[in-house]
């Protein structure tokens, strides 16, 4: 059972390095949804397949089976090639995050895996009602055949009343659902550049921490909270999470796209004793308001620190 305290536990470090709890690899870039909040579009191509498999043995050494493997894309399910791969790490917890756009295609291979978590990303309107995909052959399918699986929700200030009332999860908790994932980002364009929401402010985050601990305690699954940068939380970047981009870019933070290496020519231990980690890591111990309220500024200025070699790919 995926629980909270689980997937955000530190892993016990190896050889003097800080190994983040989840690692987020981005498959590919390819995608045939235009979801509002996505950032898929920034990272193009696909990830080398040995690439894939050489970061999953450097985690697997460096953070001792306590690092959850995020795959996500684009549309991580329209490689047909990285689940044979999956399937040589059964001791490594993959977490999939998905649209379900080609779950049909992969479900024989998904079937076989015992050592996967599927987030299903609901693709919502203004309102918080979903558009343009059913879901629901996908989870009743899911529950049938016990493949585990959570919905991810993507909040704003417009939808957030209605998405997070008993009303509207209780269906997904009934058909199935395992876990409750709540997205928060800055700012929300549609795919025609136009603005889809309004983000959160400070006081309706407060709210939905607080809406969180009541859903928690109502449907006794575990609901996590994606959280950039509102003067609330801590910035998780190159402490709790990691992303690997298609073209093997090390980067801080999938909402963050600043490198601190390549997998192709060096290793994830080289990369987070990078300058720009132990950086962000001071600040957190010392000042973490710094890096909490507005995210993004931050690394911004981070990008264009001199004497770093630090990029936005």
């Amino acid at each position: 059972m995926l629980e909270e305290e689980i997937f955000w536990r530190r892993p016990k470090p190896s050889q003097g390095a800080i190994i983040p709890s989840q690692i987020v690899f981005h498959v590919t870039s390819f995608c045939s949804n235009n979801c509002s909040g996505c950032y898929s579009k920034k990272r193009v191509g696909e990830l080398d397949l040995r690439l894939f498999e050489k970061s999953i043995k450097e985690a697997e050494e460096l953070g001792r089976g306590y690092t959850f493997l995020g795959i996500s894309g684009g549309e991580p399910l329209a490689r047909e090639d990285i689940w044979k791969i999956v399937a040589l790490h059964p001791t490594s917890h993959f977490l999939i995050y998905t649209s379900g756009a080609q779950f049909w295609q992969r479900v024989i291979e998904l079937e076989r895996l015992s050592n996967i978590f599927i987030f299903f990303s609901l693709k919502l309107d203004k309102c918080g009602e979903e558009k343009g995909r059913d879901l629901g052959q996908i989870l009743e399918y899911c529950q049938k055949h016990q493949l585990p699986f959570g919905i991810s929700l993507l909040v704003t200030q417009e939808n957030a009343g209605y998405i997070t009332s008993e009303n509207y999860l209780r269906p997904w908790i009934e058909i199935g659902a395992r876990s409750l994932l709540f997205m928060v980002f800055r700012s929300f364009q549609d795919s025609n550049g136009e603005e889809f929401g309004h983000t959160m402010g400070s006081k309706q985050i407060f709210y939905l921490l607080q809406k969180i601990e009541y859903l928690r305690n109502l449907f006794r699954v575990p609901i996590m909270r994606g959280l950039t940068g509102h003067g609330v939380t801590d910035c998780r970047a190159a402490n709790k999470i990691l992303s690997i981009s298609p073209s093997g870019e090390i980067q801080i933070c999938p909402f963050a796209p600043i490198s601190i290496g390549n997998i192709r020519d060096c290793s994830l231990e080289e990369a987070l004793k990078s300058p720009v980690c132990r950086i962000i890591r001071f600040i957190n111990k010392t000042n973490k308001f710094l890096l909490r309220n507005p995210c993004m500024n931050f690394c911004n200025l981070l990008s264009k620190v001199n004497g770093l070699e630090v990029h936005s790919p």
